[in-house]
């Protein structure tokens, strides 16, 4: 025989679908606005404002995934982030005029750099790993 007690402890918790439907359409939404603005009546202005933000967004999306998902403490993501903007930046003065290729060749430096800061820091982690990292922070201004 349950009491009134046990009977509230076991109540389930209905299911958010509406926020779940709203989250859903924002994902398609924010990129059909972006791509809508790009090709519609915007000046090159808030083209370079859209493309900055949407830049740093990305940034601070790997900010967030690598502080607030896994917990560790990562400095040296803004010294990807400007490796791969110098990149970019050379290739689009220097060699070609293609922005395409210039976002693409600026991704690839970036997860070079990533990917040879990160080995030594795969044991480390909390504050040793934030040190490691920050180090990319220090050489990467000099080098470039």
């Amino acid at each position: 025989m349950t009491t009134d007690i046990e009977s509230k402890t076991t109540m389930t918790i209905p299911a958010r679908t509406s926020e779940s439907l709203w989250f859903k359409l924002a994902w398609i939404a924010v990129p059909a606005l972006i791509i809508a603005l790009a090709l519609g009546v915007v000046t090159p202005y808030w083209m370079r404002q859209i493309f900055l933000i949407t830049l740093l967004a990305l940034l601070v999306s790997g900010l967030n995934l690598s502080f607030g998902w896994a917990g560790e403490l990562n400095l040296g993501l803004p010294a990807m982030y400007a490796a791969g903007a110098y990149a970019s930046g050379y290739l689009y003065i220097n060699v070609v005029n293609d922005t395409i290729l210039g976002l693409l060749v600026g991704a690839v430096v970036s997860v070079i750099v990533g990917v040879i800061a990160g080995i030594p820091g795969l044991r480390l982690g909390g504050w040793a790993l934030g040190i490691s990292s920050f180090f990319l922070v220090l050489l990467i201004p000099p080098i470039l």
